[in-house]
């Protein structure tokens, strides 16, 4: 279970949060078969910027929406691409973030995201591991 806490509820600017999981000895693509192949969860947050408005206290009002908290099972899409590639041993974890109009570059959602950190939980929630988020590099 990869869980994003206290993911912000963005105001202005839409947003997807994609989470892939591939073999470590591939480099991530973007390609549509790359992401069909190995996208195994994607979790939407939709701007609500008239929630503060229409209480008539603007965005950041005491009414104003702060967070949630979203989670996507990756244990039976995991379990399908291990058995799929027994020949490999590693593999990487990516989160994606992006706009929810294609032809807006992530840093239009950049302030809406305010992600501090992703937590792994094992299916039962007898353990977590909380991952700090690094920048990826080019």
């Amino acid at each position: 279970m990869v869980r994003f806490d206290d993911l912000k509820i963005p105001q202005a600017e839409s947003y997807f949060v994609d989470v892939f999981v591939y073999p470590a000895s591939l480099k991530f693509q973007d390609t549509a078969q790359f992401r069909d192949r190995y996208r195994v969860g994607r979790v939407g947050r939709f701007a609500s910027a008239q929630t503060g408005k229409a209480a008539g206290h603007g965005t950041h009002g005491p009414h104003a929406p702060k967070g949630t908290v979203a989670s996507v099972d990756v244990t039976d899409a995991v379990k399908a691409l291990v058995k799929s590639s027994s020949n490999e041993a590693n593999w990487k974890l990516l989160v994606e973030f992006s706009a929810y109009d294609v032809n807006k570059p992530y840093g239009s959602i950049a302030s809406e995201v305010g992600l501090r950190h992703i937590a792994l939980l094992r299916r039962d929630f007898a353990s977590t591991e909380v991952l700090p988020l690094e920048a990826a590099q080019p």
